[in-house]
């Protein structure tokens, strides 16, 4: 009887993932990346399998909710995916509750991930998670960022590594916009 119930408990839940919309895109190429990207909606998990992806990635508009969010993460943390250069190697603007997990970013010309508000002052990007990302080797000389976050608000960044960026860059610098 007891397993019965919790069967019934699971359908309920399992049931009530899929009427939020919670589903899992498996991708293994950046083509593929940037189509789950393009077409992420909330409760969208991004899963990269373990490789080397290329870099200059762009999303704009991604709007996950609290219960929802969108999240871009490796399948495997222990072999996690590798974004490899590009002007930036993924950038996330006008975006809501989003989630970046356990990736490795390297390699690219100005940031390894940028963050911001799409140029519009007034709607920074909001309820961003940045966790578990190692960011190395990021630019030359100058104002290179690992992490850039510019016109964001609610956000955290939890257990990440960032090395080797530009010198006159940082490796988490957070910009306010002021009108």
């Amino acid at each position: 009887m007891r397993v019965n119930r919790l069967a019934l408990l699971l359908t309920l839940g399992l049931g009530a993932a899929a009427r939020a919309g919670k589903t899992t895109v498996d991708v293994r190429d950046a083509d593929a990346l940037r189509r789950a990207l393009a077409g992420a909606t909330a409760g969208t998990t991004i899963a990269l399998a373990p490789g080397t992806y290329a870099g200059g990635l762009h999303a704009a508009g991604l709007a996950g909710t609290p219960g929802a969010p969108i999240v871009i993460r490796s399948a495997d943390p222990a072999r996690p995916a590798v974004i490899e250069g590009g002007t930036t190697c993924l950038h996330i603007s006008s975006s809501c509750h989003v989630e970046v997990r356990d990736l490795v970013l390297q390699k690219a010309a100005g940031n390894g991930l940028n963050v911001d508000d799409g140029g519009t002052i007034t709607a920074p990007a909001h309820h961003i998670t940045i966790a578990g990302l190692r960011v190395r080797d990021i630019g030359p000389n100058g104002n290179r960022d690992g992490i850039k976050l510019s016109g964001v608000d609610d956000f955290r960044v939890e257990g990440c590594l960032v090395e080797d960026w530009g010198r006159g860059g940082s490796g988490i610098p957070r910009r306010r916009k002021r009108g």
